[in-house]
């Protein structure tokens, strides 16, 4: 009976020990600890196969070639791997903290885009580095919870302009012309305009000016005769130049306004002077609404850009700064963006 007691003791403490040892390597296996959320090596596995499979990364000889300076493709991919395992985790926790959910939308993308990653790797590969479909899954929805907490502080920006964006009668106006530049400064072998020390513009001769104003005279009255304003160029030098162009209204000088004003769409216009040379347009369009719109989306867009780079700064700032300890440097060092590739 006293040996059996012993015995069952001695197993007791075996398993204690062997306890122990697991909760000592599960401590010290973590790659990264991001405002209270834990990552291990399973889970960076998970972030390598989607970031392979999104960019395309299938060549493991790439990986030595130098990709920049010194930086091999491995290194600069890794580089990357770590941004995007960063910023989904942050954006992730910031999204559950606000209590953000995905549509159904969203929910169907996931599945569609964990797809992609059994296409491409097989379940046999991933599923002998532990990784399942549902992990993959998972990963997917705080990449999109967090696309969707960014989107919603862009919202927030929207509405807190829409009232003034309401109250302004002022539409911004876009014309569109196709403008010949009879220029009178100085160009180099480039065609680009010359300026001196102070940054004033260098002009050509008071003879070579009244040369050239004579020739946008000429060549605007023949235009607006009829003449085909392709063949005129023809017999111009390689001093003017002629391009279809986007112009703000509100931006143009007064003499530009007023020659916009007056004409009809396909009309020549006379001789516009500015401090670059003499101009002659034909209006294509009067009031582009089509351009000014793609203007406005791209500025829009622009804009939500920087409210999601600002958002991404603030979280590295506050939870991705070495004294935060955020990341296990000798865990991170051992992984190889080879290993996902194989």
């Amino acid at each position: 009976m006293g040996k059996l007691c012993k015995r069952i003791l001695s197993i007791g403490l075996c398993l204690v020990m062997v306890l122990g040892l697991a909760a000592c390597n599960s401590k010290d296996d973590w790659i990264f600890s991001l405002n209270g959320e834990m990552l291990y090596d399973k889970d960076v596995a998970i972030f390598a196969y989607i970031y392979a499979t999104e960019y395309n990364v299938n060549s493991v000889e790439q990986l030595d070639e130098v990709y920049e300076d010194t930086m091999t493709y491995g290194e600069y991919y890794k580089q990357q791997l770590e941004k995007d395992i960063i910023s989904t985790v942050l954006l992730y926790k910031e999204a559950e903290k606000n209590k953000i959910k995905l549509s159904d939308e969203e929910k169907q993308e996931m599945k569609v885009r964990t797809k992609k990653v059994l296409e491409r790797f097989g379940v046999d590969i991933l599923e002998g580095r532990g990784v399942s479909e549902s992990d993959i899954e998972r990963v997917y929805e705080k990449k999109l919870l967090g696309d969707s907490y960014l989107d919603s502080l862009s919202e927030d920006g929207k509405n807190e302009n829409a009232s003034s964006t309401l109250d302004s009668d002022k539409q911004e106006r876009y014309v569109k012309v196709y403008q010949v530049t009879f220029p009178i400064v100085q160009l180099d072998e480039d065609g680009m305009v010359q300026s001196d020390a102070e940054g004033n513009l260098k002009k050509v001769s008071r003879a070579e000016i009244e040369e050239k104003e004579t020739e946008a005279m000429e060549f605007s009255e023949r235009a607006q005769q009829g003449e085909d304003i392709e063949a005129l160029l023809e017999d111009c030098d390689e001093t003017v130049t002629a391009i279809e162009k986007y112009l703000k209204y509100e931006d143009l000088e007064k003499e530009y306004q007023a020659e916009v004003d007056q004409l009809s769409v396909g009309e020549v216009s006379d001789v516009i002077e500015s401090d670059y040379g003499y101009y002659v347009i034909r209006l294509l369009e009067k009031n582009d609404n089509n351009y000014a719109e793609t203007i406005e989306k791209h500025e829009q867009q622009s804009e939500d850009l920087s409210i999601k780079e600002a958002e991404v700064d603030r979280l590295y700032s506050d939870y991705a700064q070495p004294n935060r300890e955020y990341k296990n440097v000798s865990g991170w060092s051992n992984i190889n963006i080879k290993n996902y590739l194989n």
